[in-house]
């Protein structure tokens, strides 16, 4: 199993997305909220099986977004 996360600006835009992705009939698993790391999440599952990770407030967001402001 593999997929591709984004991170997002807010919980809101999380559940803004799934809400879309159900409403087109796509099978969505969350939102789920794990604290620090993991944060606020869920998956996008396409027709094909691809999945896609929806995320605000993991760990790697904050690093990435550290590390632009230090260039």
């Amino acid at each position: 199993w593999s997929h591709l996360g984004v991170g997002l600006r807010s919980r809101d835009e999380v559940d803004g997305r799934l809400a879309d992705a159900r409403a087109k009939g796509l099978e969505v698993s969350g939102p789920h909220d794990d604290g620090p790391p993991v944060g606020y999440w869920g998956i996008i599952t396409d027709p094909d099986g691809h999945h896609l990770e929806v995320a605000y407030g993991q760990v790697v967001t904050t690093v990435v977004d550290d590390a632009a402001t230090v260039r």
